[in-house]
């Protein structure tokens, strides 16, 4: 039998290749849609498109996205959220009670206190092996604090004590 006519000779079902195909067409078009296209990042689009200002990170931040500017209204914001969040342990005052004290110059889980580093800390928390006094700060406020929300916190505690650093003058 003859099968030079056919067009597809290989074996392989025209309907397994139009799937294969398909497949990479639709996963193509799904990245370039969820993660942008040629550096394109739709979150910094919306951000721009409302107005909010942001800077983007120094070398060796991580787990940040964006770091958002430090403003008053930024400040004030952390006030509201270390109020609701983190004031149970450090005290409404900042002067410690179950947690240390963030108003003094003596840092008990970091060796030199920059905003990064405070962002770091409350990102991933202190677990009962790493903690000095024994107890525990639970991650993210446990759970309660996203990315610009743990920055805005972190201006906050920085605006009540001068010797947290900026990370910018520190590199």
């Amino acid at each position: 039998m003859d099968h030079s006519n056919e067009k597809n000779s290989g074996g392989i079902p025209n309907w397994l290749l139009f799937l294969f195909f398909g497949a990479v067409l639709i996963g193509g078009l799904y990245a370039i849609y969820m993660h942008g296209f040629l550096g394109y990042d739709r979150a910094l689009a919306l951000r721009d498109a409302r107005g909010i200002e942001y800077h983007v990170p120094t070398a060796g931040v991580y787990m940040f996205a964006q770091i958002p500017a430090k403003s008053p209204a930024a400040i004030a914001s952390g006030e509201a959220s270390y109020g609701q969040v983190c004031a149970a342990c450090h005290g409404p005052e900042l002067r410690g009670g179950v947690g240390p004290n963030l108003v003094d110059a003596e840092w008990l889980h970091m060796d030199s206190p920059t905003t990064l580093a405070v962002a770091r800390r409350v990102v991933h928390g202190v677990s009962a092996s790493e903690s000095v006094t024994g107890g525990v700060m639970p991650q993210r406020g446990n759970g309660q604090l996203v990315d610009n929300k743990i920055w805005e916190v972190v201006y906050f505690i920085q605006s009540r004590n001068p010797s947290i650093a900026d990370e910018e003058q520190t590199q």
